[in-house]
């Protein structure tokens, strides 16, 4: 069975798995529950070391090199989610086109994003999505900085995202700054 194939069968399963995606950094994984997946793509509930809600990841299949599950770690995690009361909305795999759906949901649920690119070890664009470009694969994104101000506009092609983490603890601080410079 491929790894792909492996990490689709987690889909839905109510365990926490851990996906490794850099093999130069094999303590480096996204954690959380698998909650869908297509060809290129899959979408965790992120969740932190500490077992709390830490917003949604998408990432790349082709970057996939281990996924663990049942280990002593995730059911600890799974333990103290539940203990603390943890939730995530629901998100619904509404099309054939992951990103396009992540997307949606994080403009409808007035998350702030970052995107990673190609190329680039961290997420190189930060802010609101501002406009979902079906016909020609890209996406706008209305930049935020980091004292939280609007920062002009980022245009990105779908082909050349490589991961995207919505309503994470970075991006909630930058929404949090967003919201008191407004003030």
């Amino acid at each position: 069975m491929s790894i792909t194939k492996n990490l689709d069968s987690k889909c839905n399963n109510g365990n926490i798995i851990s996906v490794f995606c850099n093999p130069e950094d094999n303590y480096s994984a996204v954690v959380g529950f698998l909650i869908a997946s297509d060809e290129n793509y899959f979408v965790l509930k992120h969740v932190t070391k500490e077992g709390k809600y830490d917003g949604y990841v998408l990432r790349c299949k082709d970057q996939v090199f281990r996924i663990d599950e049942k280990t002593s770690y995730e059911n600890s995690l799974i333990k103290l989610y539940k203990h603390y009361g943890e939730t995530h909305l629901d998100f619904l795999q509404s099309s054939e086109n992951l990103i396009i759906d992540f997307l949606r949901f994080a403009s409808d649920n007035h998350f702030v994003i970052g995107v990673g690119a190609r190329d680039y070890e961290s997420n190189s664009v930060l802010g609101l999505v501002d406009h979902i470009d079906t016909k020609n694969e890209a996406l706008s994104i209305h930049l935020i900085n980091d004292e939280g101000n609007f920062d002009g506009y980022s245009t990105i092609s779908f082909d050349s995202i490589m991961r995207i983490s919505a309503d994470c603890q970075r991006e909630v601080a930058l929404k949090t700054l967003n919201a008191i410079s407004k003030e």
